[in-house]
């Protein structure tokens, strides 16, 4: 069994890379914890398995039943907000639309490096879809480039920089350059970083 990681903010501290890493391999028993102790949680390991499989391809949209899964595990993974009948709603085309578009404004490897001013034009075009805001932008992002792009959850908010939890853009900016250079520091990938801080978080009840 996997042992408990560091609390969060300990662990954010830290420049181990075999402790960031044994701290990311916990994330599959913080899941399962969360499904056996949280009736609204219980599919959570198997929307994790579905959507960190999944990978949007440079060049394409991404349809609303894709769109509609993102959300499906964003709110099972966080705290509920009644954001998915804007999701339904949405006309297809503009989903694929809305997402093409911002995609194509950023890498879909590390190669060139984070580059802010395209972040930002990236999430404020896919934000233009109703109910899609900054955190589920960066979802979506999180997948496409997980090198580059770290999801905006509360749980490395609370951590990284200021620690203030806003699900600003601006927030997400900060936030991504912040979890860009810990990614440097433990040679891990962005969204490995926050899927690290998660894992801790649930598991160390803060």
């Amino acid at each position: 069994m996997a042992a408990l990681p560091p609390p969060p903010r300990r662990l954010w501290e830290s420049g181990s890379r075999d402790e960031w890493r044994a701290a990311l391999v916990t994330e599959t028993k913080a899941a399962a914890h969360l499904a056996k102790n949280v009736k609204a949680k219980q599919k959570l390991p198997s929307r994790n398995a579905r959507f960190y499989s999944w990978t949007p391809k440079a060049g394409d949209g991404v349809t609303r039943a894709d769109l509609v899964k993102l959300m499906e595990w964003k709110l099972t993974r966080g705290k509920m907000r009644p954001l998915m009948r804007f999701i339904v709603a949405l006309d297809e085309q503009e989903v694929v639309e809305s997402t093409k578009e911002g995609l194509a404004l950023v890498p879909a490897d590390d190669e060139a490096g984070l580059d802010l001013g395209a972040l930002r034009q990236s999430v404020e075009r896919i934000s233009e879809l109703k109910g899609v805001g900054p955190a589920t932008a960066s979802a979506l992002l999180s997948r496409y480039n997980p090198r580059l792009f770290p999801f905006m959850s509360d749980e490395v908010l609370v951590v990284a920089g200021n620690r203030e939890r806003k699900h600003t853009l601006k927030r997400y900016l900060q936030l991504a350059e912040e979890v860009a250079a810990k990614a440097r520091e433990t040679g891990m990938a962005a969204d490995e970083v926050e899927r690290a801080i998660w894992a801790s978080t649930v598991l160390n009840g803060t």
